[in-house]
């Protein structure tokens, strides 16, 4: 067999004023060719898991494009039509094929979809009590084919607007299977497009790997016609805060711990629940179920539906609260144990957050903390600084919050530059596992024991390999600050002494009342009172 292979990822956070450009993608993953399969071979990605599971199972591979960038604002209209018309251009070039496998995420929004409009004048759409489709906060159709006839979609849909693409190309018969993420926002043309949609079931994301070998497999089995894919797709009328998508408990554990009784049914193939990008800033942004079964129509319907309805009966699970910055860091103190963990949940640069956020470590500051460490602050400007006074030097700073007034003004700070680094780290936890880490040029600046780690690329703090490369231990820190959601429990969570949730401002904040919404289909919950 004969599969071609490729990757575009990108989470767009609407609300983000850092646009997605060609510099993103190059300072994060643009790859071309055969340099795919030698990168990912055996790492902890979804391509890893095709590359590794075709290996085995004697498919050969015809690599495209691997292009991805750290979440942040819509990508640029350049960079969306460059890679898309490279991996056609290779997909039309490949020849006879037996397969199509996409690496993807689902949340990605190019320009051009800023001033669009969809639906009714006064943006809101279905009942009075919020629910379309059904009485449990579900809509959509039976098998994922609505849309218009000719294959066009809305500009904000990156990923239905590629697989459309992929469609056309490669006709009715060849099947397509696609790796998409946790939070990827599923439209109707994606379902459509798609012969199969493989979503993590992990949030931390540890199961990218698993989900690679699980899509390859089903390729293998629909290709040699072992499988015959039935659909059923539902979007409710959920729209859950990051803070509370963790899959370690809460309401995603249950509709997984559901979904994976399902999955033992006789001809279930499988089941992804998308709990859904909120900060993208679209119609199709939310919580959506997808169940996949071997030519029984009615069986996936039925289990589609109870999870929709399942996931609307526990809706006031989904709503996050955490602490003052305040309060939190006071907590912290007080604990007796090390190392406390701070998560800076709103400054999150995997939620399209700026991740220079400055609230949490002007607090540390004010009262004096001790045996701290802010992890990470990104700050080019300020790192180079560092870089030029050299380790020993002491310098005086204003670090973070130069990107925008969302995420606390910038903090002047005098000391010592500690460490420096170029940034190049190796993933070890249970996520990215055996995949490079770039931070770029890398500082330590010490500020009367307050240790804040500048890195010149975004990304986020979910490896303690991060503050390892920099001579940094964190289990002998009092306090870290760990700029993400819930990536970093994966990793830190079994180092921890004890995690605090803080509530800080940023563009990745749980507290949805805190963006203007426009464009995502209302009535939704929490946004509304349903």
């Amino acid at each position: 067999m004969r599969f071609f292979v490729a990757m575009f990822s990108h989470e767009t956070n609407t609300f983000s004023t850092i646009p997605t450009d060609r510099r993103q993608f190059e300072a994060r993953d643009l790859r071309y060719g055969g340099e795919i399969l030698e990168t990912y071979r055996g790492t902890g990605t979804c391509l890893g898991g095709m590359i590794d599971t075709a290996a085995a199972r004697g498919v050969t591979l015809a690599p495209s494009i691997a292009a991805a960038a750290s979440p942040a604002g819509r990508v640029t209209k350049d960079v969306y039509r460059d890679v898309t018309e490279r991996l056609l251009a290779d997909l039309r070039a490949a020849g006879l094929l037996d397969g199509v496998l996409l690496d993807l995420h689902g949340a990605m929004v190019p320009e051009g979809s800023e001033d669009g409009t969809e639906g009714s004048e006064d943006g809101t759409e279905g009942s009075e009590d919020g629910t379309e489709g059904s009485e449990d906060g579900t809509e959509g159709s039976e098998d994922g084919t609505e849309g218009s006839e000719d294959g066009t979609v809305n500009s904000e849909d990156g990923e239905g607007d590629l697989l459309a693409a992929v469609r056309a190309t490669v006709g009715d018969t060849v099947p397509i299977a696609v790796t998409l993420d946790f939070h990827a926002n599923v439209t109707e043309t994606m379902a459509r497009s798609a012969t199969l949609l493989h979503g993590y079931k992990t949030y931390p994301h540890v199961d990218m790997a698993e989900r690679g070998r699980e899509a390859t497999e089903r390729l293998i089995d629909v290709a040699s016609r072992r499988l015959s894919p039935t659909v059923a797709f539902r979007q409710t009328r959920l729209l859950p805060p990051l803070g509370r998508q963790g899959t370690a408990r809460g309401p995603m554990r249950r509709l997984y711990d559901r979904a994976a009784e399902m999955e033992r049914i006789p001809r279930v193939i499988s089941i992804s629940i998308f709990a859904g990008f909120p900060l993208a800033d679209i119609r199709d942004a939310g919580l959506s179920v997808y169940v996949v079964t071997d030519g029984d129509r009615a069986l996936a319907d039925r289990l589609a539906d109870e999870l929709g309805a399942v996931a609307w009966e526990h809706r006031q699970e989904f709503v996050h609260t955490a602490l003052p910055v305040a309060d939190a860091v006071a907590q912290a103190i007080a604990i007796d144990g090390r190392p406390v963990i701070l998560a800076d949940m709103a400054d999150n640069t995997g939620g399209g957050a700026a991740g220079d956020g400055t609230e949490i470590l002007r607090e540390l500051l004010r009262v004096g903390a001790r045996g701290a460490t802010v992890a990470c602050l990104w700050d080019p400007e300020a790192a180079a600084a560092c870089a030029r006074a050299g380790v020993g030097a002491r310098v005086t700073l204003d670090v973070g919050g130069k990107i925008d007034d969302r995420h606390g003004a910038p903090v002047r700070v005098t000391g010592r530059v500690r460490t420096l680094s170029d940034g190049r780290f190796l993933h070890k936890g249970p996520m990215l596992r055996g995949l490079e880490g770039r931070l770029g040029v890398t500082a330590v600046l010490d500020v009367d024991d307050v240790k804040i780690i500048l890195i010149s690329l975004r990304w986020q703090t979910l490896d303690p390999e991060m503050l390892r490369v920099v001579g940094i231990d964190p289990t002998g820190e009092k306090i870290v600050v760990v700029k993400s959601t819930i990536h970093y429990r994966a990793a830190f969570e079994p180092l921890a002494h004890t995690i605090l949730e803080v509530d800080a401002p940023g563009l990745s904040s749980s507290n949805l009342a805190r963006f203007a919404f426009t464009r995502v289909r209302r009535p939704i919950f929490p946004l509304d009172p349903l």
